[in-house]
């Protein structure tokens, strides 16, 4: 059976600073709602998936500057490695191969990852903007081969071979060839349609992007190791409850102190934590808690040394199965002054409005 869905995404972001959701060197707190003060076309979504018996297939593609956010680093073909601006992206093309009997399959392409609780399609998710671990702690995509198979009724094991965050090729590095590789496992638990938890590791391979100026002698790319885990919970019929925590390290790497500063190479750590809350209050209302913290010891991620926290409320209103509205607040703050602000160094804190509608067929 062939199906086609999809959505399209509208938001708007009201920031304290005019023009800016940055960091003071310029790199965004926000991967996807990351324009400030005007309306945005955030992206039209399309999906095809093909089921049968033995054999299946999907291929998504996404159109509008949420593309140029998840896209695979090798297809930025701007000079000098400028922001990605082509406006669409294969987010996962993938076939697979079901054996019914066993209950197993096994699937070759590009696909979604595996960690975490969001995703990049924001009617899945209870808030309009990403949360930090969305965005800085785990990657989007994967290319290669995954295995899986159900153990029992309660769990489901997953394992993969790929090539890396968010890459769909293997390319030269200060004119090295590469060869990197990372393996995925997954385990999930379900006993019951209310209740999942999920551990996930990846390890692996990943350039480690040192400067040529500081590389001399140094190995061109690192083991990178990340591991999470997400529960998530339904407690009454309008209340759902979720977590999820993620560790990771990178060797060999440029590490930062709090002002950004390079200090010296070696192994970056980054690891952080979320609580999602949401309530149901009617058919067409909804409200959503998030809070989340998130540690970039040596600023690998972020590009300063900090901690970063941030408190998102969310209100969704669903005239229609079709459409939602959601209006937000987001406090983000840090123990660091990273934040951009118009005429001083920078500030501690960010205050933002947002509000999205989104249409999905």
């Amino acid at each position: 059976m062939l199906k086609v869905s999809g959505e399209g995404d509208v938001g708007f972001t009201r920031s304290h600073v005019p023009g800016t959701v940055n960091f003071t060197n310029g790199g965004s707190t926000r991967l996807f709602d990351n324009v400030a003060n005007s309306p945005q076309l955030q992206h039209v979504y399309l999906s095809t998936m093909l089921n049968a018996p033995s054999f299946g297939g999907v291929l998504d593609v996404m159109f509008g500057p949420d593309a140029d956010v998840i896209a695979p680093f090798e297809t930025n073909t701007r000079p000098g490695g400028g922001p990605r601006n082509k406006g669409w992206d294969v987010t996962q093309a993938y076939l697979t191969h079901k054996c019914p009997e066993t209950g197993g399959w096994i699937s070759v392409g590009k696909f979604t990852e595996l960690s975490g609780l969001e995703h990049i399609k924001s009617s899945e998710d209870f808030n309009y903007s990403r949360s930090i671990l969305f965005g800085f702690a785990t990657p989007f995509t994967e290319t290669g081969v995954r295995d899986g198979w159900t153990a029992n009724s309660k769990v489901d094991v997953i394992l993969g071979e790929t090539l890396g965050w968010d890459q769909i090729k293997q390319t030269s590095l200060l004119g090295a060839a590469t060869n990197l590789r990372t393996s995925e496992a997954g385990i999930v638990y379900h006993p019951s349609s209310a209740f999942m938890w999920k551990v996930n590791a990846n390890i692996g391979k990943e350039q480690a992007t040192i400067p040529p100026t500081l590389s001399a002698g140094l190995p061109l790319n690192g083991i990178r190791r990340l591991y999470d885990t997400a529960v998530s919970g339904t407690v009454t019929k309008n209340l759902t409850l979720a977590g999820q925590y993620d560790y990771a390290t990178q060797d060999n790497v440029v590490l930062v102190n709090t002002v950004g500063a390079p200090t010296a190479i070696g192994r970056a750590r980054w690891q952080g934590g979320a609580a999602y809350a949401n309530y149901q209050f009617t058919s067409k209302w909804a409200g959503s808690l998030r809070g989340e913290l998130f540690r970039d010891n040596g600023g690998y991620r972020t590009g300063f040394d900090q901690k970063w926290g941030e408190q998102t409320a969310t209100i969704q209103y669903q005239p229609s199965s079709p459409l939602f509205l959601r209006l937000e607040y987001r406090n983000d703050d840090s123990n660091q002054a990273v934040f951009a602000r118009t005429g001083t160094a920078g500030v501690k804190f960010q205050h933002t409005l947002g509000a999205e509608a989104v249409i999905k067929y």
